[in-house]
């Protein structure tokens, strides 16, 4: 009956655009979310997530089975696909477990795969690049027709292609990605 959200906060800190991730809940109660006002809604900060890999992310509920995860109780799960530094990172996985509340979030970092089967680490500074490339906007979510994740994200500024979204499937959450499909940005003409 709760709302939460991942935001990133500390813009322009350390000359990053955007310096640090944070989980939050929405004071408001979910009935009083309705759109229908314009009213800013209030925020309470729960965990900073990061300020490393995981500034610009993009979470999903898991299920724990297809997660392979160290958590061995029945708490929640979600996937974080993260970058760091706006549209100058590679994307990495994290698992969020939920079992403690989420003031006080677990988190396991992909740190490599070995045949397929995924390693984890308690640290950061472990985490492995899934997709080497310049991630900001990302978006990725469990597609049942395709029985694949689908990931959805913009093109930094120095990629060759220029300004495309860029999609990428999976099977598993930490890949193997296929190769990435462009779909060139247009303006409109106001004329």
């Amino acid at each position: 009956g709760r709302w939460y959200v991942f935001t990133s906060s500390n813009h322009f800190a350390r000359h990053q655009v955007m310096g640090r991730s944070l989980l939050a809940r929405a004071d408001d109660p979910v009935s009083a979310i309705t759109g229908a006002t314009r009213r800013p809604f209030r925020f309470t900060a729960l965990a900073q997530v990061s300020d490393l890999y995981f500034i610009n992310v993009a979470v999903q509920p898991l299920a724990r089975e297809s997660a392979q995860v160290p958590f061995a109780d029945g708490a929640p799960l979600f996937g974080l696909w993260g970058s760091g530094s706006y549209r100058a990172d590679d994307l990495r996985f994290a698992v969020l477990d939920a079992s403690r509340g989420l003031t006080q979030p677990r988190l396991a970092y992909l740190s490599g795969l070995d045949a397929g089967v995924p390693a984890w680490s308690a640290r950061e500074s472990d985490a492995m690049a899934l997709v080497r490339g310049s991630f900001g906007e990302v978006s990725v979510r469990w597609v049942p027709a395709l029985a694949s994740y689908a990931l959805l994200s913009m093109s930094g500024p120095e990629d060759s292609a220029g300004g495309s979204i860029v999609l990428r499937t999976s099977p598993t959450p930490w890949g193997p990605w296929s190769e990435r499909r462009d779909r060139k940005s247009t303006r409109l003409n106001s004329s």
